[in-house]
């Protein structure tokens, strides 16, 4: 019996069950974090963005209050160059009371800003502002649209996909190492302990000792043991003593 126990292979054995189920659990915890993390992160950026975006577009529609009115081309360009300047909006156009392109930038394919000749189809995050004439009772001069681009964000979020995959790795190893090895001290040793003592007793050997002083459950399972070689010891005496008794 004692050489059965022995050859369990290890994927088998108690120790690696706990190991590897403690490890799943754990693993699936921190996945669920790191997904919660990841859209968190993408709703935050998300919202800075569109954030950045009405401000943008506020800050550029006073600005061109002015030049509009006065119809001052050259401080409109020199007024849209600037902003443009900040890498991450993609466009930006200026749209008359009919709702025509009047004025406008954007980046092309090299990253060189050039001017707006249609409107952008793309996916990007729009701030739009109404341009008002304050001392003409807010007339409406036309319309300003700041156009973001994600592509930073999907960067940034691949960047944190990618530190979560590894941070999730790294850790799990950690605990898996740690779990086994503190299952070892704990659980799996003083277990191997009792089934060598045990296996002891039923060849017979009812001095053996229990080098197992812990108070929890497994200390408990090696004090019954030890008491239970005692009685077995005790039982043995008074059967030998009976059956000398008889022999005389």
């Amino acid at each position: 019996m004692a050489n059965d126990i022995k050859k369990v292979r290890w994927i088998n054995s108690l120790h690696s069950k706990l190991s590897i189920s403690l490890s799943l659990l754990i693993t699936v915890i921190l996945v669920g974090l790191a997904i919660s993390n990841y859209f968190s992160f993408k709703n935050r950026m998300l919202n800075d963005l569109e954030k950045f975006a009405d401000i943008t577009s506020t800050q550029i529609a006073n600005y061109l209050e002015i030049p509009l009115w006065t119809i001052d081309e050259p401080q409109i360009k020199g007024l849209l160059e600037s902003e443009m300047l900040e890498r991450r909006i993609k466009a930006i156009i200026v749209r008359g009371p009919g709702d025509n392109i009047a004025y406008g930038r954007m980046r092309d394919q090299n990253r060189q800003v050039v001017q707006v000749t249609d409107d952008i189809a793309h996916d990007f995050i729009v701030g739009k502002k109404d341009i008002l004439y304050e001392k003409k009772r807010n007339k409406k001069l036309g319309v300003v649209e700041v156009y973001i681009s994600p592509k930073p964000m999907q960067e940034e979020l691949q960047r944190q996909i990618m530190f979560n995959v590894i941070a999730v790795i790294v850790l799990n190893i950690a605990i898996f190492i740690s779990i086994f090895f503190i299952l070892k001290k704990i659980c799996i040793d003083p277990l191997q302990k009792l089934t060598n003592a045990a296996q002891r007793l039923s060849e017979g050997k009812l001095d053996s000792s229990f080098d197992i002083k812990t108070k929890d459950e497994i200390g408990q399972l090696a004090n019954s043991l030890y008491l239970l070689g005692n009685s077995l010891k005790v039982a043995l005496n008074r059967i030998n003593k009976h059956r000398n008794t008889k022999q005389r």
